[in-house]
């Protein structure tokens, strides 16, 4: 294993779908989620949004960049 943490940015993180993904990656001691975005719901705190990461995460959704990007 590597002590290495990859960045991760989750596009559409409000649904179940994102919901699940957040949990697990959460807890991925390699993971590192630096981007969360849900336009409806940009600014929001993330578990305002899915009652089940509350306490686990501050993390905000963000709205969607308009351009391709990289997460260094």
């Amino acid at each position: 294993m590597t002590d290495r943490r990859i960045r991760i940015a989750i596009f559409g993180g409000s649904g179940y779908g994102g919901s699940e993904l957040l949990r697990i990656l959460l807890f991925h001691p390699n993971a590192e989620i630096v981007l969360v975005t849900a336009n409806e719901h940009a600014g929001k705190a993330v578990s305002e949004v899915h009652r089940n990461l509350n306490g686990i995460t501050d993390l905000r959704f963000e709205q969607a960049p308009g351009r391709p990007f990289f997460v260094r």
